[in-house]
């Protein structure tokens, strides 16, 4: 747990300080948002067991930045934590790129069923408001033929995120194994 000290000035130019305490990472979090909110912020400082560090405000850009952070611990906690196996960091880097597979398959499938509403539904204006003749039918095959196209992509990544889901339970558990 760590303080930290915010130095701001008031749309009048007077100076305010204001402090938190709580986990670095919290804190850090907290200067970035009140940064990207606008306040003035002239100065901070880290207090941690009677140092004080000032932080460079240009490092705070107002973007969140908590998340990344943690992630970073993750990994650090991971090298910390002693001699891997070769199988071991094999898997949870087979385990990270699966995660990132399935995500991308994920939002492949949504826009792919964004895509079949959108062509079912010039479909069903082509069937109401066109006039009966060739050019009707001809317009109706063509979004016959891309629904049909669309329908078999969205099946194959419907398959795919199935199988890679699957996939990413069992190295889930062979990762619990190792433990």
């Amino acid at each position: 747990m760590v303080t930290i000290l915010i130095i701001g000035l008031t749309p009048t130019g007077e100076t305010r300080e204001f402090a938190f305490f709580a986990k670095l990472e919290v804190v850090l979090e907290q200067l970035n948002y009140l940064i990207n909110s606008g306040e003035n912020v002239i100065q901070a400082y880290l207090i941690d067991q009677r140092q004080r560090l000032e932080l460079p405000l240009a490092a705070f850009d107002g973007q969140p930045f908590l998340a990344p952070l943690q992630e970073l611990e993750r990994q650090w906690q991971f090298i910390l934590g002693g001699p891997q196996s070769v199988d071991s960091i094999h898997t949870r880097y087979m385990l990270e790129l699966t995660r990132k597979k399935l995500l991308l398959y994920e939002s492949r499938k949504e826009e792919y069923e964004q895509i079949s509403d959108y062509i079912n539904q010039l479909n069903q204006r082509a069937l109401t408001h066109l006039p009966e003749g060739i050019v009707k039918q001809r317009q109706l095959n063509r979004y016959a033929t891309l629904i049909a196209r669309n329908e078999a992509t969205l099946a194959r990544l419907r398959t795919n995120c199935k199988l890679t889901q699957e996939r990413l339970d069992q190295l889930r558990h062979r990762v619990d194994l190792q433990r």
